[in-house]
């Protein structure tokens, strides 16, 4: 019984030593096209955010290199869209060279993505100027 009773209290005590940190819970988020793009092609991605939150400007980021190779302004607002309370998009389209990147805007981050001409596979079909239909994944460069 004293030994239950001691490791109780170096439990209690051990924890109250230890306070809980509130982990960090994003509010804002980039979406991209997960198959990539072509350099010459629109290049735009979502920056949306849960709260009203706003951002002037975003940076596209070398993967490897960690150097920003573009920046621009984040543009206007769009408002709500889906899960979000505010919207911008980000048109990185000016910027032409093949490589890895990601995006930086406020403080989300993008998942890494390729701009190739070999993103879209010759099994593309465009539909439309806005669509394409793919029947294979993506080729890397």
């Amino acid at each position: 019984m004293r030994k239950i009773l001691l490791f109780s209290v170096f439990i209690f005590y051990s924890i109250s030593l230890f306070p809980f940190q509130k982990a960090d819970i994003p509010d804002s988020w980039i979406r991209i096209n997960q198959l990539g793009y072509t350099p010459k092609s629109s290049k735009v991605a979502v920056w949306g955010s849960k709260s009203t939150t706003s951002i002037d400007s975003f940076k596209l980021i070398h993967a490897v290199s960690g150097r920003i190779v573009f920046s621009n302004k984040a543009g206007k607002p769009y408002g709500a869209y889906g899960p979000f309370t505010q919207t911008y998009r980000l048109d990185f389209s000016a910027y032409t060279k093949s490589g890895h990147y990601y995006l930086q805007a406020g403080t989300a981050t993008s998942p890494e993505f390729a701009t190739s001409a070999a993103t879209w596979p010759a099994s593309c079909h465009t539909l439309s100027a806005r669509a394409k239909v793919c029947l294979a994944v993506r080729t890397e460069d």
